[in-house]
């Protein structure tokens, strides 16, 4: 989760420093869009929102796993 922020961060922050150098830019796709695609940052952007999902997936499933088994261990404590 931590990688896909920091990488998610410096995509924004690298089109961030490309987007006010554009000079034009049509309306469809937006200014967003072409400078993700002239600045080459498609492919992180989207590996850096598939980290993000996948590190809270684990997250959740690591945490219910714990909770689950804290419950077990008072239940068999009673």
């Amino acid at each position: 989760m931590l990688c896909g922020t920091l990488l998610f961060g410096m995509v924004y922050l690298g089109l961030a420093d490309y987007a006010p150098q554009m000079t034009g830019w049509s309306t469809p796709p937006g200014k967003f869009t072409l400078a993700l695609n002239a600045a080459m940052l498609r492919a992180p952007f989207i590996l850096s929102i598939l980290f993000m999902s996948l590190g809270s997936v684990l997250l959740a499933v690591v945490l219910g796993i714990t909770i689950n088994n804290e419950l077990m261990n008072r239940k068999s404590e009673n």
